[in-house]
């Protein structure tokens, strides 16, 4: 289950950075990175919590 959600993860971090790679501006870029970083914490946090 965890490597599951940890592939899904990755293919929606690259999915928002290449749409916002791809002739966007560097308000869309700010917001993409924003977003890959959230998710990414978001992972993290449950990872922790449910080592407890």
């Amino acid at each position: 289950m965890a490597d599951s959600l940890d592939m899904l993860a990755d293919v929606l971090a690259y999915s928002v950075s290449l749409y916002a790679v791809v002739g966007r501006g560097l308000a869309e870029k700010e917001k993409a990175a924003l977003l890959n970083g959230s998710l990414q914490l978001l992972l993290g946090v449950s990872a922790f919590l449910q080592t407890k």
